[in-house]
């Protein structure tokens, strides 16, 4: 089941951690992407799998700060972390979301690794939290020990897209902030109210490699999408917002990749796991409809008020002609056959 290149699996974080393409196969999906390696992306999974065996690294991952985490987000304390590869460039941290203990309540974040192409850099989209053992995991990914990340992109209000963004920031100082629209100004109201600023005040110690303020970017939500000129053509950008403002969400493609990422717009539970879940498990998959294709539950209620929204943004995602997968913040990650199961899972919508 595993790739020809991979003759173990690595064992980090007390989990074993697969290529994306051997856990698709599992999963009954066709292989995705590429599976061959650079002989570095060899070396890397090579010490990945020597040096979680000694006893050094065993200490760190048998203390109680490896995994530790202070967030306000399930599960609370700590986090486990697992790294995957999809193809050479195309790498994911998958961390707990909810109940770590038992994989069919646990939704995951995921956080995708991009290398983009020429000297555009690497790019983070909707990073999870910096705990020890993420930290030492996406060192594994080729190329970031010694370019770090250029681009992060805080994909969605929803707090588990932006929440560890500062977490990431502080490591690549320098990087530019995509921000979703609606971060900023949502935060800004609460702080207004008499709260807490918390987009603006979890910046304010980071400060760029010159001393300035740290460079974050306002997704642009036009009627075509946002294609900013410093990600090269490679990177656009699509927005969801709804009326009254509640929901937003920024889908991004990533030509290179044949890829659209999602965050809250749509998900998959794994065949795997759905087989395997107690039937309590199986009746809320069924209630949510995540034993389909691709269910979209979190969006389904503002565009059934506004399908004309809904419609809008379907029509610039799909109008995009390079992409044919998806890659998903939640549950299952990597979903082949991407085109087709977005408009199964939007065919309720009108033409825009």
């Amino acid at each position: 089941m595993l790739c020809s290149q991979l003759g173990k699996s690595v064992v980090v974080g007390h989990r074993r951690c697969l290529p994306a393409c051997a856990v698709e196969r599992k999963a009954g999906h066709r292989r995705v992407g590429k599976v061959n390696s650079t002989r570095r992306n060899a070396a890397v999974r090579t010490q990945a799998v020597s040096t979680t065996e000694p006893e050094t690294a065993q200490v760190q991952k048998n203390s109680e700060s490896w995994q530790a985490c202070d967030s306000i987000l399930p599960p609370w304390g700590k986090k486990g972390t697992s790294l995957h590869q999809v193809e050479d460039g195309l790498w994911y941290l998958r961390q707990d979301f909810f109940d770590g203990s038992a994989p069919y309540f646990n939704a995951y974040n995921t956080c995708f690794i991009v290398r983009l192409p020429g000297d555009l850099g690497n790019m983070a989209v909707s990073p999870c939290s910096m705990t020890e053992e993420a930290k030492y995991l996406l060192n594994q990914v080729p190329g970031i020990a010694e370019k770090g990340i250029q681009h992060i992109v805080a994909n969605s209000v929803s707090p588990e897209h932006w929440t560890f963004t500062p977490g990431l920031l502080k490591m690549y100082p320098d990087a530019t902030v995509w921000a979703c629209p609606g971060i900023d100004t949502t935060s800004a109201a609460v702080g207004q109210a008499g709260g807490v600023d918390l987009w603006r005040s979890l910046f304010d110690d980071i400060k760029r490699s010159d001393g300035s303020a740290p460079n974050i970017r306002v997704i642009e939500n036009n009627d075509t999408p946002f294609a900013p000129p410093e990600l090269g053509g490679d990177v656009e950008f699509a927005v969801f917002c709804s009326d009254p403002p509640i929901l937003q969400e920024t889908t991004v493609l990533i030509k290179s990749k044949r890829a659209i990422v999602l965050g809250d717009m749509g998900f998959t539970q794994e065949t795997e796991i759905q087989n395997s879940a107690p039937d309590f498990a199986k009746f809320l998959y069924s209630a949510f409809k995540l034993n389909t294709s691709l269910a979209a539950p979190i969006p389904y209620p503002a565009m059934a008020k506004n399908p004309e929204l809904g419609a809008q943004w379907k029509a610039k995602v799909m109008s995009w002609p390079e992409w044919d997968r998806l890659l998903c913040c939640h549950l299952q990650p990597v979903v082949p056959d991407g085109r087709a199961r977005m408009q199964e899972c939007y065919a309720f919508l009108p033409k825009a």
